[in-house]
This record gives structure tokens, sequence and C-alpha cells, in this order.
């Protein structure tokens, strides 16, 4: 499969998979074999060459999306480096598929996340693929522009105070006291751009990030490149202002922010 025709992670690892038919092959038959006498094994031998192609496909087509615009591609990262909420949930939290890059002078990253939740005996992993946008000098309290379809993840505290903005598709929320900086980063002609374009997408400002978080891996050229004009239209229409909201921020710090932290 040549490079420019890598369009989903579903098509290349069909691809490898034919590739490689060969190996494949042979696990499946070793399987079928150990099966009989050793289950897991035999099970382990089935799956593992598809669950192998799909993480190198996965692989391949965040390099690929990092080369096509300009980007740098580095295959993990350590999760404390990353501001948000999002990674302070559960434990085994993992960082992967990083791509970064500038974009009008704001560094930009965009990459893969999970943690995991205990159940008792039982367990599950979360998934995301984040986009973080960094601020070089500004300390933004927590504030959360978060979509209806992630109901299930929560991400406020108690303290946090919802702001009515009659949105179908978002809920808004931030640390009391804030509530009018936060309306104006969030103007109804961005909500109305969000609300078209990213009703799937939650935003955290988190520190001095931005966190722009999707509900699953996203594994296609076409959802990835959209959560990257998603970033990219934050930071043309407002990056600038959000900025000169530094010294506002910093004066209502001592009053509410330091309370909650």
């Amino acid at each position: 499969m040549e490079n420019e025709n890598i369009e989903s992670v579903k098509d290349l690892t069909i691809h490898l998979i034919k590739q490689n038919k060969g190996v494949v092959i042979a696990a499946i038959l070793f399987g079928v074999f150990f099966i009989l006498f050793v289950p897991p094994l035999g099970i382990f031998l089935i799956i593992f060459p598809f669950l192998y192609y799909s993480w190198e496909a996965h692989e391949q087509f965040m390099r690929h999306f990092a080369e096509i615009n300009g980007m740098i591609y580095t295959d993990t990262g350590t999760v404390k480096d990353f501001n948000g909420r999002l990674f302070e949930i559960g434990s085994g939290q993992r960082v992967s598929n990083i791509v970064s890059g500038i974009w009008n002078n704001f560094p930009i990253k965009i990459f893969n996340f999970s943690y995991t939740v205990n159940h008792g005996k039982h367990s599950s992993t979360h998934s995301f693929t984040v986009m973080e946008i960094t601020f070089e000098k500004i300390e933004f309290p927590f504030i959360l522009l978060k979509s209806k379809t992630m109901w299930e993840h929560n991400f406020s505290l108690s303290d946090d105070t919802n702001i009515s903005i009659n949105n179908d598709c978002f809920d808004l929320s931030v640390i009391k006291g804030y509530e009018v900086e936060t309306l104006q980063i969030f103007s109804e002609k961005l909500l109305e751009y969000l609300t078209k374009n990213a009703e799937n997408f939650s935003i955290e400002f988190s520190k001095n990030k931005i966190n722009i978080y999707f509900n699953d891996i996203i594994g296609d050229k076409k959802n990835l490149t959209l959560l990257l004009e998603i970033g990219k239209h934050i930071i043309d229409s407002s990056g600038a202002f959000i900025s000169r909201l530094n010294d506002d921020f910093a004066a209502l710090h001592p009053y509410y922010l330091n309370k909650t932290t």
C-alpha cells in the first residue's frame, strides 16, 4: 500500500495481513493444534497476528499523518508530561502515537491515551484521542466544554459551576469565580462552529493547556484531520484573545483557584 493511500488503520491492517498471510496462516494452524492441549495458548496464537498487525498499522498510520502534516512522530510518552483531569483518572495510564508540531506559534500534539478502571475482580479500559494546545504564559482554571456524547466520563468536581449555554451538544462547567471569562472564551461564534463541527469532542482547559478529547481511538484520516482542524480553528479564531486573558486569570487565582488546589 502506497503511503498516499493510507486512509485508515482498518484498511492498512487488512493490507498487512494479506501481505503476511503465510505468517498468519501458520499462527492459526499452530493455534488450532495447541487449543486441543493448552486452550489459552491456542487462542493467543490465533488472535496474536491480528492484534500485532493492527498495532503496527496504527503506528504506520500515525507516522504517515505526521509526515503529511509536517509534524514529528514519537511512539510513546509519559503521562506526567500532560495536564488535565482526564490524565488523573484510573490506573495504567498510557500515552502513545504522539504527533507533534507548531501551528501559528502554538505547540500542538495529537496522541492516543488510555487508562484502566478496576471494578472488583473486573476492569475496563477507556481510550481517547487527544489534541493538546500549549500556551506559553498563562495559567487556566479548570474549564470543561463537555460533549453530551461523553456522558459516562466525569471530569468535573462538586465545587465546579455549571454555566447555562442553551446548547444541545455541550455542557459547560468551570471552577467557581471564572464564569465571566469562560463565557468570553466560548463566544456565540465559537460555540456555533463547535456545534457544527465538533459535537463529539470535549474541550478542557487545564494549567497552560487546552485539551480536545475524542472518546475513542481515531483510526481514519478524515476524522483525525477534523480533530487537527478544530484545534487550528481555536488557535486562529481565539488563541490571541485567550492569551490576553492571562492578567484576568492571574488577578482571580488568589481568590478562587488556590482554594481548590
